[in-house]
């Protein structure tokens, strides 16, 4: 079956069965699509959806995506014992100064 994708300049502004299309402003155009045809993602450029390709993540984006978040990095310290016992007062001062709620 195919659609039809609601085009301004390059962009992609919505997506409707074949027979579903309205009345739209002289800035737009209305164009047959495949059924895969993403909106939002897919541009439209001379004559032809372009699909969307995620970019790959370096290895430091990776990494930055997949550590656990530093607060739970720093209780995990806190909890096991792994900072000096100075730090340890200091954190112990505010856990005890603003308790969890029960």
């Amino acid at each position: 079956m195919m659609k039809r994708a609601l085009i301004q300049g390059t962009r992609i502004c919505d997506i409707v069965a074949a027979g579903a299309e309205f009345a739209v402003h002289s800035d737009l155009k209305w164009v047959d699509v495949a059924d895969d045809t993403v909106s939002g993602e897919d541009t439209y450029v001379d004559g032809a959806v372009v699909k969307f390709v995620a970019p790959a993540l370096t290895y430091a984006e990776n990494r930055i995506n997949n550590y656990p978040s530093i607060r739970d990095q720093l209780d995990d310290l806190y909890k096991n014992g792994a900072f000096s016992a100075e730090m340890t007062a200091t954190i112990k001062a505010v856990k005890d100064n603003y308790p969890k709620p029960a």
